[in-house]
């Protein structure tokens, strides 16, 4: 006989109380990381920014040894 997966869900097992509580900290989450978004993505975007400055001074200087080899 197959059991119900209803019956192995644990927040069926959950009082309203937890519920509430469990509600209330995925809230705070969420706005904690709304806060935090902008902050994050700026700092995504330097990183984005230092690795495209590194990688053309890489790529400028290979060049330049690349033209000197060829001479």
């Amino acid at each position: 006989m197959r059991k119900s997966k209803f019956r192995q869900d644990p927040l069926h097992q959950l009082t309203p109380a937890e519920l509430r509580a469990r509600a209330e900290a995925r809230a705070e989450y969420l706005a904690k990381q709304k806060a935090e978004a902008p902050v994050a993505m700026r700092e995504y975007r330097e990183a984005e920014q230092t690795l495209r400055d590194k990688t053309a001074k890489l790529r400028a200087l290979r060049l330049a040894r690349d033209a000197g080899d060829r001479k």
